[in-house]
């Protein structure tokens, strides 16, 4: 049954006139119709909605990825390498011995890590034993590409900047880069 639009007496469905009042009663649905109708549309744009913000949540919470190509991104790796690697160069020759961590370099070097990350590369720092002296006099620093097909990079304090094509960690018996 639905209701006449004009007289808002019931009418059978099937009827194409109102048996009251002769309005036509062509393209009008149940009410339950109606509301299966309004109920779909509401899905559609809540789903739409919800896509949305989830895309905006997505693009803001991840770091944006600069170097395009992969000989880019590698250069960018390199940069960030060499620029640590002199921040590690002048720590020893102010303190006698390398730091134990990144961190003891300051923010300087973590803006270098996430300048290097955004290139898709993690830098990593491996200081080497300690010396009679309770002190560090040697380090490995590794750039590990997040790409595989990228090539990982690794130095020292010798200063050669060394990289490896395979999907491990560069090592100092690799080529100079």
């Amino acid at each position: 049954m639905i209701t006449c639009p004009e007289c808002e007496s019931e009418v059978n469905l099937g009827s194409a006139l109102c048996p009251s009042c002769g309005a036509e009663l062509r393209g009008e649905l149940p009410d339950d119709e109606k509301v299966t109708k309004r109920s779909w549309k509401k899905t559609v744009a809540a789903v739409g909605i919800l896509l949305i913000a989830i895309w905006v949540m997505v693009w803001v919470a991840l770091p944006p990825r600069r170097g395009g190509s992969g000989t880019a991104s590698e250069q960018e790796a390199k940069d960030a390498l060499g620029k640590v690697q002199q921040q590690l160069t002048s720590y020893a020759a102010a303190e006698g011995h390398f730091p134990n961590s990144l961190e003891d370099l300051g923010p300087a070097a973590r803006t270098l890590a996430q300048e290097a990350q955004s290139a898709g590369y993690e830098l990593q720092y491996i200081p080497g034993q300690q010396g009679s002296d309770g002190r560090i006099h040697s380090y490995s620093l590794l750039a590990r590409a997040g790409n595989y097909g990228s090539r990982n990079f690794h130095t020292d304090e010798s200063g050669v900047v060394r990289a490896t094509k395979g999907n491990s960690a560069a090592t100092p018996q690799d080529p100079p880069a």
